[in-house]
């Protein structure tokens, strides 16, 4: 059962609760005077506490913040398992042509293949894990005033008021902070002739699929805060040094269409037709 709701993000908020109801009365029962789990925590959750979340599942209580807890700490779990490697650093050569690359797309984006969506993106890693967890498809913006609350308009509007030209400019490339990556892959996709680059939020990197994808991780328990290429169920961690560079470039290598990777490594290869030779 646990299954459906890690592999599957149901756009029916309602449909998702009630097969997580469903899990929930398949899991042991606690006493009655067990103490009540704390959502605000930011620990790693145990059985126990999973068990709680369950109860309040079945007893209809605390549902979305018991749900987050739930798919949190189980693809949490799984994120554990998978096997884990830290890609090579990148060339300064390669680091210099993703700077440059992104700010020549940046000066030409008017984020009109996916709109808002890298927005919506980039909000979610400004979320607690589990609040984070527990959305479907729908827009952070109400779970991102409850989290910030007076703070909540600042940064919305501080990225909206962000021009796409100077976007890059908020880029801090000796990062690994998961925002960065939204950022440089947002505005990518928009370049890239058939190519959805969403950055996989925290547990959601565990989920199945069959191509490559770009994850971040941010604030969740027991992982540092960093970037992945996900691959064939292997995470692909970012290097220590040009972390950004060298996810998308692992990213673009796996791609069956290589511009991307081409633009990285040889930029003069890049046929005639590619969208990509413009921008190097």
């Amino acid at each position: 059962m646990a299954t459906a709701f890690l592999n599957h993000n149901s756009t029916n908020r309602q449909y998702r609760r009630e097969v997580v109801q469903v899990w929930a009365y398949h899991q042991p029962a606690v006493s009655a005077d067990a103490t009540a789990l704390d959502y605000s925590s930011c620990d790693r959750r145990d059985d126990a506490d999973l068990h709680r979340a369950a109860h309040d599942l079945r007893q209809n209580v605390n549902v979305d913040a018991a749900i987050g807890c739930v798919i949190n700490e189980l693809a949490s779990r799984r994120l554990r398992d998978m096997p884990w490697v830290v890609l090579p650093a990148p060339t300064a050569a390669e680091c210099g042509r993703l700077q440059a690359l992104l700010q020549a797309c940046a000066q030409d984006c008017a984020f009109d293949k996916f709109g808002d969506a890298y927005l919506w993106n980039l909000l979610r890693f400004e979320l607690h894990p589990e609040a984070e967890a527990a959305l479907c498809t729908e827009t952070p913006y109400q779970a991102i005033n409850a989290r910030h609350g007076a703070g909540a308009n600042e940064l919305v509007q501080g990225w909206i008021r962000t021009l796409p030209q100077d976007l890059p400019g908020r880029v801090d490339h000796t990062s690994s902070a998961a925002q960065g990556l939204v950022v440089i892959a947002g505005i990518l996709q928009e370049h890239l002739d058939g190519i959805a680059l969403p950055v996989a939020v925290n547990g959601e990197a565990a989920r199945p699929s069959a191509v490559p994808r770009l994850a971040g991780l941010q604030g969740l328990p027991g992982f540092p805060d960093t970037c992945l290429c996900v691959s064939n169920g292997v995470c692909q961690e970012g290097s220590r040094e040009g972390t950004y560079t060298s996810v998308i470039l692992q990213f673009a290598r796996e791609l069956p269409q290589q511009d991307l990777f081409l633009a990285l490594t040889d930029p003069a290869a890049l046929p005639a037709s590619s969208t990509l030779r413009q921008y190097t």
